[in-house]
């Protein structure tokens, strides 16, 4: 395992809380500097914790794309589920404020 392998499962650890006490800070860190260096799996945790801690569509965005680019297949599923959720920047689909008028409660 290389040293960005290493940092990746630390911030997970940290992240999780899991053998040590839990540190998102500390976790974040690890994950940037990891990012730093172009890591695909940080790349693409790094766009979760965008998504979902800050809310920042963009931020989680290019994190997914910059990792996808880098052969992570998990950032491509990221990246379906915001657009699907119409929360995919310059999509111009907002589903989650805008339910389908056709839809109708089943029973």
């Amino acid at each position: 395992m290389n040293g960005f392998e290493e940092r990746l499962t630390l911030s997970v650890a940290a992240d999780q809380g899991h053998g040590t006490k839990r540190n998102l800070t500390g976790a974040v860190e690890s994950l940037e500097a990891a990012a730093k260096h172009q890591h695909p799996n940080a790349l693409n945790t790094l766009g979760w914790h965008a998504l979902e801690i800050e809310k920042n569509h963009s931020k989680a965005a290019d994190l997914f794309q910059r990792s996808y680019a880098l052969g992570n297949k998990d950032a491509a599923f990221n990246l379906a589920h915001m657009y699907l959720q119409g929360i995919y920047p310059g999509s111009g689909i907002n589903r989650v404020s805008q339910p389908d008028s056709k839809c109708t409660p089943l029973g």
